[in-house]
């Protein structure tokens, strides 16, 4: 007998015994998985091959019939019978910050370990993202019309394909909803992070509220988010429970020698006009202090805003410096006496024994013990939750910081909360044997996007797509109920 493709079969016997063979299928090849040393065993199939005609050679290269499994109601053999091997990442953006910085640890992290990561964005070509990624899509049109979304997912499936991934791991914004039609259409596991409070969707009027809300937060095969407070809200937002998978950076065996205290001060982060306002407090202390100059490495939409203030406060440039983005800031640790900014920043500034300022979006929260630290962490150290300190504060901390340095030293805690190895390890540890992401409202989604047509209209702002898949949603709840 010969295997039959799907829709060939001609009777319920026929099905039933492509059930039979697809299952016992799944649980050699998921015992294959399991027990490589049963591998050599090849004589073992003899059996098989005679009472089914399926040769010895598509078990040992695992490539017998998705149909077959299919049929079996067993779903993908991604997650069920071979080891993750290949991601693929779907970010919207790909440019300087602490999502970015966190992909790169990841990736390189996850490359020693014999997996290969793969990076899908909107933005434009990025020599980190090249050499960091096994292989890279970049300038995705995400938000366009229906044509450029339907070419674009086509050409994703694609890459899918050639790179025989194994997993879609998803990150804000509208890759969200990219990372779970690609997922949805490859029959793979989808796997989502939210970053921030920015990336839970609370509205309830466009198709990015609908779809993160009903199918993203309750049928994404695994759910991260990077702090407490983003797992709180997310729950407030639909039927989910996501873990907290924190920011990992790589931590030395030993701590570094403690820093010379008369060495610059660095704030290091994406310049934009959020991050803006706590900033230029930092810089006002420091103008006002003038015992320490302060290095600014970051790039972003204000960096223009931010070179004419400093021409203003600081004109000669002899307490103020930017140095730009950095990706190896932290190889450079050892040169500065003091780490401030927010996220991943302080991580790094901790893992080299930095003593650690928290600058948040609207002021600085403060030098950080390790219990502060524990608490920051709640919201992802962003400052979030947390009273500014004014310069008498400050000048007090600074000054404790002077006469007894040991309780501002975070290494063992970031050591023991923080480290890449144990949180990448946990991750790979949770993307074994997920289920293959599977969404009717993502269904409709897609049939939305070929009736659509060639519309110029952005997709994600079509509020009468909005209202199909809207309507479509409600009519299947009132079938259920």
């Amino acid at each position: 007998m010969t295997w039959p493709a799907l829709g060939t079969l001609q009777s319920p016997k026929a099905e039933l015994r492509v059930r039979l063979s697809a299952g016992l299928c799944a649980m050699i090849c998921l015992f294959w998985s399991r027990a490589p040393q049963f591998r050599n065993e090849v004589s073992s199939f003899a059996i098989w091959e005679q009472s089914f005609g399926i040769p010895v050679k598509n078990l040992l290269t695992l490539e017998y019939p998705r149909e077959a499994m299919e049929i079996a109601g067993i779903g993908s053999m991604s997650g069920m019978c071979r080891e993750v091997r290949n991601i693929l990442v779907v970010s919207e953006t790909f440019l300087g910050g602490g999502l970015e910085t966190q992909l790169v640890g990841q990736a390189r992290y996850l490359a020693g370990r014999g997996v290969r990561m793969h990076l899908a964005t909107a933005s434009s070509r990025n020599p980190l993202a090249d050499e960091v990624f096994a292989s890279s899509l970049y300038d995705l049109s995400m938000n366009r019309g229906p044509e450029d979304v339907r070419d674009m997912v086509a050409r994703l499936g694609a890459f899918v394909d050639e790179h025989e991934v194994d997993v879609v791991h998803a990150h804000p914004f509208l890759s969200l909803l990219i990372g779970m039609i690609v997922a949805h259409q490859k029959r793979l596991p989808l796997v989502a992070t939210l970053h921030g409070p920015a990336s839970v969707s609370v509205g309830d009027d466009t198709i990015f509220d609908l779809l993160f809300q009903k199918a993203l937060l309750p049928e994404a095969s695994l759910q991260f988010a990077v702090s407490e407070e983003v797992v709180f809200l997310a729950k407030s937002m639909g039927d989910c429970d996501p873990e907290v998978l924190p920011n990992a950076v790589d931590v030395p065996s030993r701590p570094a020698p403690a820093p010379d205290p008369g060495l610059p001060w660095l704030w290091a982060g994406r310049l934009d006009s959020f991050k803006l306002p706590g900033l230029r407090c930092l810089i006002a202390e420091v103008l006002r202090r003038k015992s320490h100059a302060l290095h600014i490495y970051g790039d972003g939409p204000a960096t223009d805003e931010l070179r004419q203030y400093l021409s203003q406060a600081d004109p000669e440039g002899r307490w103020i410096a930017m140095g730009g983005w950095d990706d190896r800031l932290a190889e450079h640790m050892a040169n500065y006496s003091l780490v401030a900014g927010m996220g991943r920043v302080l991580l790094e500034g901790a893992a080299a024994s930095r003593p650690c300022m928290l600058v948040g979006y609207d002021g600085i929260k403060g030098l950080l013990t390790p219990k502060e630290m524990a608490e920051a962490a709640r919201w992802n150290f962003s400052g979030r939750g947390l009273l500014n300190e004014g310069s008498e504060e400050l000048d007090q901390q600074l000054r404790a910081l002077q006469h007894q340095p040991e309780r501002f030293m975070l290494y063992d805690w970031v050591r023991t909360h923080r480290s890449a190895a144990a949180i990448w390890e946990t991750y790979l540890s949770r993307l074994q044997s997920l289920k293959p992401f599977s969404s009717k409202l993502v269904d409709d989604l897609t049939k939305c996007l070929l009736f659509a047509g060639t519309s110029g209209v952005s997709v994600w702002s079509d509020y009468r797509m909005f209202r199909v898949l809207r309507n479509l949603l409600k009519a299947r709840t009132r079938q259920a109920s």
